[in-house]
């Protein structure tokens, strides 16, 4: 029975169709400016005929939920796979409402205030319950609009406390060790709840990148948040 289980197998790859194998797909990543409904239909049909068949379209946080909404069917028109690309923690919409929602580094100065590296890295910080919440609410709605094929998400992170060594030259940096101003999770919020957890508080560390409790938990205030929006984290994150 094993031997013609083996041979029948063999037999079924063997006479399989070459129309059968699946064709690779090919993506591309495009920002949220668009244009008008008839620049969108002309950027798809583009896409198109270029072999385009799935495209990683950025958010627009101006429009919303709406902004894909509004050109899923003008893609399917043109055969175009539309996917939503959202950043997570890196979200400017909330300053002028909460700056007190933003990540702080190790010298007390929130992203709201002084953003490291670049103006646009303006993280939040995940320990702050109003974050969470905002997030799940926000990707669900985001999880639940029609004929949109996947949500990829990007910046499930802390600010880079180092940049990659080519990077370091272009900022004028030197980052052999985690330095104060780069070292993020200092919000009142992650100290508090720290020290709940381990009777610490991480500003009095002698040394807070080697304290393996203390990088664990970052680590874990990070994807809690997945726990409050499981459609989300289900819809094809990657990263």
């Amino acid at each position: 029975m094993k031997l013609l289980g083996a041979g029948l197998a063999t037999l079924a790859l063997g006479c399989r169709p070459e129309s059968a194998t699946p064709r690779r797909k090919h993506w591309a990543w495009m920002g949220a400016s668009v244009g008008s409904d008839d620049d969108a239909r002309r950027t798809f049909a583009r896409l198109k005929s270029s072999g385009i068949d799935a495209l990683l379209l950025h958010e627009n946080r101006e429009e919303g939920p709406a902004f894909y909404e509004r050109l899923i069917p003008l893609a399917q028109a043109e055969g175009i796979e539309l996917h939503a690309w959202i950043p997570t923690m890196m979200r400017a919409e909330l300053l002028e409402t909460h700056p007190d929602w933003y990540a702080v580094n190790r010298e007390g100065v929130s992203t709201a205030e002084k953003p490291p590296y670049v103006d646009y890295y303006r993280f939040l910080s995940p320990c702050v319950p109003g974050v969470r919440a905002y997030l799940a609410d926000y990707y669900d709605r985001m999880a639940q609009i029609e004929g949109l094929a996947g949500l990829h998400l990007d910046y499930i992170r802390f600010p880079d406390v180092i940049l990659p060594i080519t990077l370091q030259p272009k900022y004028g940096l030197v980052q052999d060790r985690e330095y104060p101003p780069f070292d993020y999770g200092y919000h009142p919020e992650c100290r508090a709840q720290f020290k709940a957890q381990t009777g610490l508080d991480p500003l009095e560390l002698e040394d807070p990148s080697a304290n393996e409790a203390w990088r664990q938990f970052r680590y874990d205030q990070i994807t809690a948040w997945c726990v409050r929006s499981p459609s989300a984290c289900m819809r094809g994150a990657n990263r």
